[in-house]
């Protein structure tokens, strides 16, 4: 234990005075009287050791006293310096910085682009206005952009990109999908930025998130909030469960990007509903376009519907105490009820039961079930398939294959 000479001097006297205390103490005589012979007896020398056992106690708290304000000025001087200390595990490493959002902004900045359609009619053109703008975000280094479908396919018309570095290039509409509100244009350019995309189905409500567009043409407005749900099902009879923020997303924001505090893409911003509540496609439904259309020669995609026949309900435990009256049951989708003469019902669906995997992948929620099934009709190139459910009924597991009626394309 390492004390300052200071600190040393200051012991040394209290310990110098407790020694002479003990001594004088163990020299005067200290009566104890008997009561049957009244002899008195010395207990001098007991006095004596309770001073110094005393004495040693308060020397001990001293010294552990001592070595713990060295210990939290120690710590103090490291994270002055600059020190790293080793993070725990489970916990979220803090910003590196305070202005972390201004950091992630400077660095995402240059991928999001704004995109207009030009000349689609005669009034347009004359006017020299543009018939529809938005926003986009470049997701490969060749100028692959990704953007909704109502910013780049809604009319037609040229299509123009403005980069942030102010460069206009013409661009061509590789692929579109109306009802995913999805679309890809392509410049021609080499070596520009690109937006890593991350991965949607790991975001929590209450994660902060930043929304990147060009509303009203000022390029690279940015708007902060967080995630207020990760799996808002809009009712508009899509597949895909949105990302809702209160991140404003106004006109002409639509198609940049939402981004997560690592700097990826999280979801393609896509519309307003109100003051507070805005809504992003998530990006792992983007993905899954950017294959499709990649892999196809067609520009419009158009990917048919998969039909089940069932009322789906993603579970938490909330959920399954009402439904089941008791925990332990925390995952899985819960089917709420099965439409007659269905796919599901042939196949030997009922209510109340939970589905736990689809072809051997998880279902965390509703979303999860969609995309399976999904990726299973993609394989099978549009023609009848089969999916294999796992099946959780009063208590017992059971697998149960059914095959989804395709509907368009």
């Amino acid at each position: 234990l390492a004390i300052s000479s200071r600190q040393g001097q200051l012991i040394g006297r209290f310990l110098s005075r407790n020694a002479t205390t003990a001594r004088h103490l163990a020299s005067v005589p200290s009566a104890s009287f008997n009561g049957t012979n009244g002899s008195s007896q010395s207990r001098g020398p007991q006095w004596a050791s309770k001073v110094a056992l005393v004495s040693g106690g308060f020397l001990a708290g001293c010294c552990l006293t001592v070595w713990q304000l060295r210990r939290q000025r120690s710590f103090s001087e490291a994270a002055g310096s600059g020190v790293a200390l080793a993070a725990s595990a489970n916990r979220p490493t803090p910003p590196t910085s305070v202005n972390h959002i201004a950091d992630l902004v400077e660095l995402v900045s240059p991928t999001a682009v704004n995109i207009r359609v030009e000349g689609s009619t005669a009034l347009h053109s004359m006017l020299g206005m543009p018939s529809s703008q938005g926003s986009g975000f470049i997701i490969r280094e060749d100028g692959l952009i990704l953007t909704n479908a109502h910013v780049a396919g809604r009319f037609k018309g040229s299509l123009v990109v403005t980069l942030t570095d102010g460069r206009e290039l013409p661009a061509e509409l590789i692929a579109i999908d109306a009802e995913s509100d999805m679309a890809l244009v392509k410049v021609s350019a080499r070596d520009l930025p690109v937006l890593p995309l991350g991965q949607s189905k790991r975001c929590r409500a209450g994660e902060w998130v930043i929304a990147i567009g060009s509303p009203l043409t000022l390029s690279n407005t940015v708007t902060v909030g967080i995630l207020s749900n990760t799996a808002r099902n809009l009712g508009t009879g899509s597949n895909i469960e949105y990302l809702q923020t209160d991140a404003a997303i106004t006109f002409g924001n639509s198609g940049g990007p939402l981004v997560d505090m690592h700097g990826q893409a999280i979801g393609i911003n896509t519309l307003k509903a109100d003051a507070g509540i805005s809504f992003a496609i998530p990006i792992d439904e983007a993905k899954n376009f950017v294959d499709q259309a990649l892999s196809t020669s067609r520009q419009v995609i158009s990917r048919p519907k998969a039909y089940l026949g069932l009322t789906l309900l993603s579970l938490n435990p909330t959920i399954a105490r009402r439904v089941f009256g008791r925990d332990g049951i925390d995952k899985g989708v819960l089917v709420h009820s099965v439409h007659p003469d269905s796919p599901a019902q042939r196949a030997g669906l009922a209510s109340y039961d939970v589905i736990l995997t689809a072809d051997g992948e998880p279902v965390r929620r509703v979303s999860d079930l969609h995309r399976a099934v999904a990726k299973a009709t993609q394989r099978g190139g549009g023609k009848s398939v089969t999916v294999r459910l796992l099946v959780l009924r009063s208590g017992r597991e059971l697998q149960l294959d059914v095959q989804p009626e395709l509907q368009g394309g």
